[in-house]
């Protein structure tokens, strides 16, 4: 099993309108506006270069919701937004946890609840929580992209928010649920697949040239995000699909 390289240069997306999509469950272009957890394990590699950068694990764009990782010089955190419509502006829920090079992957799993008005993440085995006082800012115009924020962004001013990743993601699930502290401590994709949406795995036996297959036989496959220059993106998706 070889784990594809993201390098600032792929991104996929997630999105129920295509001609590509069979699905069985077909609530993409809702599920982030109901109760539901996003899991995802990835590794980054140390940069000695000082400077700052944020990787973007995966995304709402717009305001950026999702999981990224922002790197300050020497330093690593990963950081999970929120954004909601305050009364006067919009409020950005943020929740921190320093990225552990200790680990082969990091873990995170993002939980909106909305039954409770509880924004919850589990990074690495440890949750902190922060209470949702607003609506949250409505993205059903907007796809889920797996290893970039806002990698449509094409005009110069708003380069600095087009986040792409650069590291190794294994795996990306989408859960209609709020899982509980058991569900996430004994965590096994198998058991929590009957309210799985999609499920990705990042390997090259698990891709092709436009799409990266939906593991959990639902249908919901992610699209190689392409708008632009697609004989370029395609042709990188194959060379490292490839090895090279």
């Amino acid at each position: 099993m070889q784990h594809i390289k993201f390098d600032k240069d792929i991104s996929f997306k997630i999105w129920d309108q295509s001609p590509f999509n069979t699905s069985k469950k077909p609530n993409l272009k809702t599920f982030f506006d109901k109760d539901c957890t996003i899991y995802t394990k990835f590794k980054i590699y140390r940069n000695e270069e000082k400077g700052s950068d944020v990787l973007g694990v995966f995304s709402k764009s717009g305001l950026h919701s999702g999981v990224f990782v922002n790197k300050e010089d020497d330093l690593y955190v990963i950081t999970a937004q929120l954004w909601c419509k305050g009364v006067l502006n919009n409020e950005n829920l943020n929740i921190t946890f320093h990225y552990d090079f200790e680990r082969d992957w990091n873990e995170v799993f993002y939980s909106i609840d909305y039954t409770n008005k509880i924004f919850k993440v589990t990074c690495n085995g440890v949750e902190k929580q922060l209470p949702i006082t607003s609506p949250i800012v409505g993205y059903e115009h907007t796809p889920l992209y797996i290893g970039a924020a806002a990698p449509h962004y094409i005009e110069k001013h708003l380069f600095q928010y087009s986040w792409w990743f650069k590291g190794e993601i294994d795996e990306v699930i989408i859960m209609e649920k709020v899982l509980n502290k058991e569900e996430i401590d004994l965590f096994n994709p198998e058991i929590t697949r009957r309210f799985t949406l999609a499920r990705y795995n990042f390997i090259t036996d698990n891709l092709v040239r436009f799409k990266v297959w939906d593991s959990s036989n639902n249908g919901n496959h992610g699209l190689l995000y392409q708008d632009f220059n697609v004989n370029d993106i395609q042709s990188k998706i194959l060379d490292k699909i490839e090895g090279i």
